[in-house]
């Protein structure tokens, strides 16, 4: 279900110009949720939660979430081993599910700004979500996703 979510938004176009808004070295490279009315359409179609079929490994993707049903569009790329999140009690529901792997350019993704850390998602999450330009006046070294799209 996880990865058959990704394929929709990445085939609808939904991360392109999206923001790398968290990238916590060690741990994860978070990106997907910097536009609140693109994230309102998708939150109405639940992902139902999933078993942990593959563990959190460094290169790992995985949906980040809330609690039951909340995995919508925020999405983050292991930067470690993150087994614990295998395992993690979180608001009722266990584990992060992780659904993909980078197999090509894990070297990119290490080499994403990590400056700002967990600073973006615990301060300025409402002003990502709300006004894109004003969060890049305030951190503007974050990275940028142009375009995503699917090979064939």
């Amino acid at each position: 279900k996880a990865a058959d979510r990704f394929y929709q938004l990445v085939k609808y176009k939904y991360f392109d110009g999206e923001l790398f808004y968290r990238v916590n070295p060690g741990f994860v490279a978070q990106f997907g949720a910097s536009d609140s009315l693109k994230r309102k359409l998708w939150e109405k179609v639940k992902v139902p939660d999933e078993k942990i079929i593959q563990g959190n490994d460094r290169g790992t993707l995985s949906f980040a979430r809330g609690g039951k049903e909340t995995r919508t569009t925020d999405v983050f790329i292991n930067l470690g081993a993150n087994n614990r999140l295998d395992t993690l009690d979180y608001n009722d529901v266990k584990g992060f599910p992780a659904f993909g792997k980078v197999i090509k350019g894990m070297s990119v993704v290490d080499s994403l700004y990590s400056g700002y850390s967990d600073n973006v998602m615990l301060d300025d999450f409402d002003l990502m979500i709300s006004n894109q330009d004003s969060l890049l006046r305030k951190y503007p070294k974050l990275d940028k996703i142009k375009k995503a799209y699917l090979l064939k």
